[in-house]
């Protein structure tokens, strides 16, 4: 008996987990020493989340974990550069099933191990010869959080029911995360020269704020 009703709660808990994939647009600043420069791009990653039974009523529980990785171009100085960010981490939200096919989530994410880098390319005369150098910047910093609205519908007719529905829908995010520390590799060559590589760290007051517009598609089991 208490085996059956085990059986039949794993059931019930695993048919409201969700995994969807998703592709958006970026834009936002990254701003160093109080200066803004416009950033965009596109984003690209995972969620998983697990919520309560389909009972009509709105939950106060949605868990969640979510991977993401953003791919940005921003100018500084007139150097064009690329950043990659890298975001890991749980969400904790609301569930507003508004019908049995369409539901709303308000989501708080954390990303604590978050980190920003950037490559840049570029060359400089110096006593009538031209030398090419390349810097790699990454900054790294207290954890990121980002609040997110998802507009969620299900399929649930055809080869779906359910619980295995077909799961697609839009997210609207904001992102924003302070970096304390900025590590800088600079790599110097000229033609002739084998490149040499310059490296330092400092403590920054950089940040970033980020708007992500995500379309993501999946299933629910």
């Amino acid at each position: 008996m208490l085996v059956s009703l085990w059986i039949v709660s794993a059931q019930n808990a695993f048919a409201h987990v969700a995994l969807t994939a998703g592709i958006g647009g970026v834009m936002g600043s990254i701003v160093k020493d109080e200066k803004p420069l416009k950033a965009t791009g596109v984003a690209y990653g995972f969620a998983l989340n697990w919520h309560p039974h389909f009972s009509g009523k709105p939950s106060f529980f949605s868990l969640g974990l979510t991977g993401k990785q953003m791919k940005l171009n921003y100018v500084e100085n007139h150097i064009n550069k690329r950043a990659t960010y890298n975001l890991l981490g749980p969400s904790l939200g609301l569930f507003f099933p508004i019908s049995e096919t369409f539901i709303v989530q308000i989501l708080g994410q954390y990303y604590p191990g978050a980190n920003l880098s950037t490559l840049s390319t570029n060359s400089v005369q110096l006593n009538g010869s031209n030398f090419k150098y390349s810097t790699y910047e990454l900054f790294t910093g207290p954890a990121a959080f980002e609040g997110r609205i998802n507009f969620t519908t299900d399929k649930t007719d055809g080869q779906f029911n359910k619980k295995n529905r077909l799961r697609s829908g839009i997210g609207i995010s904001f992102l924003q995360q302070q970096f304390a520390k900025e590590k800088v590799d600079i790599s110097t060559s000229k033609d002739e020269l084998t490149p040499t590589t310059t490296s330092t760290v400092s403590e920054v007051t950089h940040k970033t704020m980020i708007i992500t517009i995500e379309y993501f598609l999946g299933l629910t089991f």
